[in-house]
C-alpha cells in the first residue's frame, strides 16, 4: 500500500469545543501525512474520550492533543497551539495551518501550500479561494479572494481578504508578532494578518483549497457585530487615508448602525445579491 511521504514541518491546529461530529469531517478531510493538533477548548466530554475514535478515521494523520481547563476562547487556544509546537523540541516545524472546526482541506493543499512557501521565501502567508457549503454539506457557491500581495493588502480595508482555514503561515513569522491579538474573540484571523503586513507578502492560490462551512450556527454568524466592530478597530490601526481606507471605514460603521436584514434589501434593490 502506497504511503504519502511524511510532511514533517508543517502542523494544522483544528479545535474541540462540544461538537465532534465537525471535528471528524475536518479530520477526515486532511488528505496529507501531517502531524494535527486538537485543542480542546474545555468542552463538557473530553477530547480523550474520542482520542482513538478519532484517530481511526484518518490514519495518514499522527494526531495530538492538548486541553484547555475551561472555555478560553479561540486565540487564546490557538497562541496555546503555537507554543505547543515551541515546547515540542524533537519537531523541526517551519509552517502552521489552522482548520476551523467543520471546514474541510481539498486536495493536495498543505504540499501544494507548502511548495509555495518553500520556492518564496519573501512570503509569511499562502491561502486560496474556498467552496462555501450547507450544514448538508452540499456546495454551493464559491468564494473567491485577491491574489497578489498588493491587491490582499489593499483588500485589508475593506475586511479580511483571506480564510483562516484556507491559509499556511511562516511559523518564525508569527512568532515575531507575537502569536494571535487575545482582546480580538472575534476576526482574531485578520488581526493577525495585519500585524504580519510590515513581516512579508502574501499570496491566495486560485484553487479551491478549502470546503468553508457557513450556517446560522458558524462563528461568524452569531457573533456578527463583535466581527464588525473588530473589523473597525483593525482599519482605523491600518489607515493610511486613502480612499480605499476611507471607503471601508465607512462601510464597516454603516453595517454598525444598520441591521442585517436592512443591508440585504437594499443590495437587492442595487441588483448586488
Amino acid at each position: 500500500v502506497f504511503m504519502k511521504k511524511y510532511i514533517d514541518d508543517v502542523f494544522v491546529v483544528t479545535s474541540y469545543y462540544n461538537n465532534i461530529k465537525s471535528l471528524e469531517v475536518s479530520i477526515r478531510s486532511v488528505a496529507d501525512n501531517v502531524d494535527v493538533l486538537i485543542v480542546d477548548d474545555g468542552s463538557d466530554k473530553p477530547i480523550q474520550d474520542y482520542i482513538d475514535t478519532i484517530r481511526a478515521l484518518n490514519t495518514l494523520l499522527n494526531i495530538y492533543f492538548i486541553r484547555n481547563e475551561g472555555n478560553c476562547g479561540i486565540p487564546k487556544s490557538l497562541n496555546r497551539a503555537l507554543a505547543w509546537a515551541d515546547e515540542n523540541k524533537d519537531k523541526d516545524y517551519k509552517y502552521y495551518c489552522r482548520l476551523d472546526s467543520g471546514d474541510e482541506f481539498i486536495g493536495d493543499k498543505i504540499s501544494a501550500q507548502r511548495d509555495f512557501l518553500e520556492s518564496n521565501p519573501d512570503y509569511v502567508m499562502v491561502g486560496s479561494n474556498a467552496v462555501y457549503c450547507n450544514e448538508q454539506r452540499i456546495d454551493y457557491a464559491e468564494w473567491i479572494k485577491p491574489e497578489f500581495d498588493l491587491d490582499i493588502k489593499r483588500e485589508m480595508h475593506i475586511n479580511s481578504p483571506y480564510i483562516h482555514s484556507s491559509a499556511m503561515f511562516r511559523l518564525d513569522a508569527i512568532h515575531k508578532v507575537g502569536g494571535y491579538d487575545c482582546t480580538f474573540l472575534a476576526a482574531q484571523d485578520y488581526r493577525l494578518l495585519a500585524d504580519l503586513i510590515p513581516i512579508g507578502k502574501f499570496k491566495n492560490l486560485q484553487s479551491c483549497y478549502v470546503r468553508y462551512e457557513f450556517t446560522s450556527n458558524s462563528v461568524s454568524s452569531k457573533k456578527r457585530l463583535l466581527q464588525i466592530i473588530n473589523r473597525i478597530r483593525i482599519q482605523l490601526s491600518i489607515f493610511n487615508f486613502t480612499p480605499i481606507a476611507f471607503y471601508g471605514l465607512a462601510r464597516s460603521i454603516l453595517l454598525v448602525l444598520f441591521p442585517r436584514s436592512f443591508i440585504n434589501n437594499v443590495r437587492t434593490y442595487l441588483g448586488l445579491n
